[in-house]
């Protein structure tokens, strides 16, 4: 605060020195000749550009955009950052935006339900003896396409996560680490998937829209808030990145945490900080601290940025050896260095969950917390895959206490690590491992531990994946892939392809249809309970 206030003070001051001295100049004694001409435009122009600093907000490379002028945990101070031209430019963008959000047509919002699925629902149980924590975490870039390239010994992106990770890659007695990695990003974008996962929203720009001031119903924070939780979000980047921060209390989060309180609580974290934020490692510090302190069950999401272009690693963070030239031929870049710092910000960002998970299951509150992480999207960094299914293929990792498993062959529970999904089961799973009784929103999502759901089915933008095979948006046909033995996969880099008829690309279409339809039912018709 006083650095700011001592820096605007030496702007205005010399702001003052220069107006004034170009005004004291008198044109019959002063300004005469050439040089005299130059003086004036020299002054006139360093005035100019002191200004046009204090308007770009910055002498980087990076101007001060919308989604990075929260510069300080104090709410005025980041009024302030903007001069007026600029935040009313950006308050017309949100307002102009071209989003169709307007009523629906009831009829055909119904008959659509009837076609596809009913996407409200209820549940009641009585399991649940205390309501555990619940964390979910949504990591930057952890796509599968990347991951698939992991080699303990030669390629190693996991690091400390791996133990966590393998050991939910199969079913064993008293587990309480649960991997799925026949598993789809809902979007293909950070935003987009977030926006999905949390606010069940198909368009990424709500946030930013002429809608950011009205409250969505039935979102997880919404069931979560109900339910008695305290609602947490932590980002290591800028809680102003497509609004999310205001937007989130609008939604009833109570709390919205970034890395300028991560600045403040953790100093060493500015010696890699960028322009997205701070690494990764400090969120999941500050999670940790919260959990220890917290007095009822906390609801926390957190949204990670270090592996996110530009790369910045903590000078601290030694990488693994690579065999580059092995897997090089796998990613967009050429040059070697690059894709070293590719596979780096990777590792470091599993090494910094399998810390912060590590950390978790040796503390007091490990029994009473579940974690859900996946990743937003799939890694941009990597050559397309012939399947297009492994090209938006991100993992989903969970952490379930024992006491909140125990119950599972009761209830007709069982884990399945082939068990098809994507972001749309994580909530689904979430409520029934979490919850007693909740009322909540579903778009085909299901409880990815419940034995009796038929008919799973995995979607993202760009591809659709049930039972029978792979699909893509509007096509009239569906296709798998066949390993050595005959079987038909769909997460696998093969080359053995089968094709057949299909009217799945119907459902596609429907299913993006009623997705948007109940958004705008949801903005428009839906009351408040």
């Amino acid at each position: 605060m006083l650095i700011i206030l001592f820096c605007s003070f030496i702007f205005a001051f010399l702001c003052f020195k220069l107006a004034k001295k170009i005004l004291n100049l008198k044109p019959t004694k002063q300004i005469q000749g050439k040089f005299a001409i130059f003086t004036l435009f020299l002054l006139n122009l360093m005035l100019f550009g002191l200004v046009f600093i204090g308007i770009r907000g910055s002498v980087g490379t990076f101007p001060l955009r919308e989604d990075e002028h929260h510069i300080s945990n104090n709410v005025l101070i980041n009024h302030l950052a903007t001069n007026p031209l600029i935040a009313l430019s950006w308050a017309r963008n949100h307002y102009r935006h071209r989003d169709n959000f307007a009523p629906v047509n009831m009829e055909e919002f119904t008959r659509l339900e009837q076609e596809l699925f009913p996407i409200f629902r209820t549940n009641s149980q009585s399991h649940i003896k205390q309501n555990p924590n619940v964390i979910v975490v949504l990591n930057e870039s952890f796509g599968l396409n990347l991951l698939r390239l992991d080699d303990e010994k030669n390629f190693n992106l996991l690091m400390s996560f791996r133990e966590h990770f393998e050991a939910g890659l199969k079913k064993s007695k008293n587990q309480s680490d649960f991997t799925f990695t026949n598993f789809l990003s809902a979007k293909n974008g950070t935003g987009a998937a977030f926006s999905s996962l949390f606010f069940l929203s198909p368009s990424a720009q709500i946030s930013l829209s002429k809608m950011k001031n009205k409250k969505l119903p039935l979102t997880p924070f919404a069931v979560y808030e109900k339910a008695g939780y305290e609602i947490v979000y932590i980002t290591s980047g800028y809680r102003s990145w497509q609004n999310f921060g205001d937007y989130l209390l609008t939604l009833g989060v109570h709390k919205t945490y970034d890395c300028n309180l991560l600045k403040e609580l953790y100093p060493q974290s500015l010696e890699a900080s960028n322009v997205y934020g701070v690494n990764d490692e400090f969120a999941y510090k500050f999670a940790l601290k919260l959990l220890e302190e917290a007095t009822k069950p906390l609801f926390i999401v957190i949204l990670t940025t270090t592996n996110h272009p530009p790369l910045s690693l903590p000078l601290d963070f030694t990488p693994p050896k690579y065999e580059l030239e092995a897997k090089s031929a796998y990613f967009r870049e050429s040059q070697m260095p690059k894709i070293q710092l590719i596979a780096s910000a990777f590792s470091y960002s599993s090494d910094a969950f399998g810390k912060f998970i590590s950390s978790l299951k040796e503390n007091k509150f490990s029994q009473n917390t579940i974690v859900a992480m996946s990743g937003d999207h799939h890694s941009r960094e990597m050559k397309a895959y012939a399947n297009p299914a492994l090209n938006h293929a991100t993992p989903l990792y969970l952490y379930v206490p024992n006491a909140y498993t125990k119950d599972f062959k009761a209830l007709e529970f069982e884990f399945n690590p082939q068990t098809l999904g994507s972001h749309k089961d994580i909530f689904p799973t979430l409520y029934a491992l979490s919850l007693n009784e909740y009322e909540f929103l579903t778009l085909g999502g299901e409880n990815l531990f419940d034995s009796k759901v038929k008919n799973r089915f995995a979607i993202n933008d760009s591809v659709l994946i049930d039972e029978n095979g792979i699909y893509s948006g509007g096509t009239k046909t569906g296709f798998f892939y066949t390993n050595d033995e005959g079987e038909k996969v769909f997460f696998e880099d093969l080359k053995d392809k089968i094709e057949f008829e299909s009217k799945m690309g119907e459902f596609f279409e429907k299913y993006q249809r009623l997705e948007r339809m109940q958004l705008n039912f949801r903005l428009f018709q839906m009351k408040e309970n």
